[in-house]
């Protein structure tokens, strides 16, 4: 491991917040808040045109007993799946009409924080949400659509808004399913959402209510840290795939590196050299910049630790949005540039005041295996080609447990609906 010797710095809901809370589900909209599921059968979770993320696995034949969709049924799947491969991204988009035709006027939705019949109410919802007084910048991200055996329509998406209520103005992010039931007209009927972060799907789910609230909690720990340390600049951008208990799947932009080379498992004194060359290389108040230029560049987070799994293991620096492309080489020899980006990552978050202090090689491959079996669980599997190899992501408050992943062929069940 690369953190041998190395010592490493660091539900219950009360009933007035449920009181607070069903206020403000009041002025969201149901669809707002969606559902969960993970991989989709034989599906191609081709991303947004807004995600960007393409991921592939493969579609189980319909379960026995279940009732195979009449060729009239399939027809209208495919309609149904072109419409909201078409609908579902501009859903939130303040101009945009949603397509009122595509439902049945006796539709029903359901989804962990609501329960309603009629399109009228559908509609209600949708316009609370893109014009409400307490949240904007709403965005659907969609990852898929894809017709089921069984002649429904499953959809996979990401929803994120603000909550603008708050001085601090927190970005709740949801992620999840959809599944569409359709009648004899091709009219949706049944609409009902599942999310990502929780088992308890069914209205009214006070894990859901939880979720809700806790996104939109302060965070206090990473605010006091930057306050405290100073802040650097957070230069890596990432589409949200999936939020899951115990795993996050991000799609990240492609950014760029600069890195040290490898070497063997860090003693405290050749970490600090790693470390030490790095600073060099951009330079900060204490120190000037070494790189060709002397130019001084953002201090930025996260510092990206690569272990490979085989005592090999390295320290790199990303380079601010601002000076990729261009940003001047390093002086010294035994650093290097190079692109990185553009994969699925999924990441443990082990952030928060205190936890830093507390890391140890012990802690770190506690959540590592964690992590895996998460991974597994979510019906990814590690993509890395070493398959012992991954990043820890290191930030002011804490750190980041990092996995390149891919989908596997296999699809796994929506969650509880208990």
């Amino acid at each position: 491991s690369a953190f041998k010797n190395t010592k490493w710095g660091g539900g219950r809901m009360a009933l007035r917040y449920s009181l607070a809370m069903l206020l403000v589900l009041g002025s969201a909209p149901a669809s707002a808040f969606a559902p969960s599921s993970l991989s989709l059968g034989r599906s191609r979770l081709h991303a947004s045109h807004k995600c960007g993320a393409r991921i592939e696995g493969l579609k189980r034949g319909a379960p026995s007993g279940v009732r195979m969709a009449s060729e009239a049924q399939q027809a209208n799947q495919q309609v149904l799946v072109k419409e909201l491969e078409d609908e579902l991204p501009q859903l939130m988009d303040a101009s945009y009409t949603p397509k009122w035709d595509l439902y049945s006027s006796k539709v029903k939705f359901v989804d962990p924080l609501n329960e309603f019949d009629g399109v009228d109410k559908y509609k209600s919802n949708i316009k609370m949400l893109k014009d409400s007084p307490l949240f904007e910048d709403a965005k659907m991200s969609l990852h898929d659509a894809v017709p089921k055996d069984d002649g429904t329509v499953l959809t996979r998406w990401t929803l994120e808004m603000t909550f603008k209520a708050f001085p601090w103005r927190p970005r709740l992010t949801f992620t999840g399913t959809s599944t569409y039931y359709m009648d004899d007209d091709g009219k949706v009927s049944k609409h009902v959402d599942m999310w990502d972060s929780i088992d308890q799907q069914a209205p009214f789910s006070l894990q859901a209510l939880q979720d809700l609230v806790g996104q939109m909690l302060p965070d206090i720990t990473k605010r006091g840290v930057a306050a405290i340390k100073g802040g650097a600049a957070e230069e890596i951008t990432h589409a949200v795939i999936r939020r899951a208990p115990g795993v996050e799947i991000r799609k990240y932009d492609d950014f760029e590196l600069v890195e040290t080379e490898e070497e063997g498992v860090y003693s405290k004194e050749t970490y600090t050299e790693a470390k030490s060359l790095i600073r060099d290389y951009h330079g900060d108040a204490l120190a000037a910049p070494t790189n060709k230029n002397k130019t001084p560049l953002p201090v930025t987070d996260p510092v990206l630790q690569y272990d490979k799994g085989s005592g090999l293991t390295n320290l790199a620096y990303v380079h601010a949005t601002s000076a990729r492309g261009k940003a001047p080489l390093p002086a010294d020899a035994r650093l290097a540039v190079r692109p990185w980006g553009g994969s699925l990552v999924a990441v443990k978050d082990v952030r928060g005041y205190g936890k830093d202090r507390t890391r140890s090689e012990a802690s770190v491959q506690t959540a590592m295996e964690e992590l895996r079996r998460a991974v597994a669980g979510e019906g990814y599997a590690v993509s890395d080609a070493n398959k012992e190899g991954f990043y820890l992501a290191n930030y002011a408050d804490g750190y980041e447990l990092w996995l390149s992943v891919e989908p596997t062929p296999e699809a796994l069940p929506t969650r509880s609906t208990q």
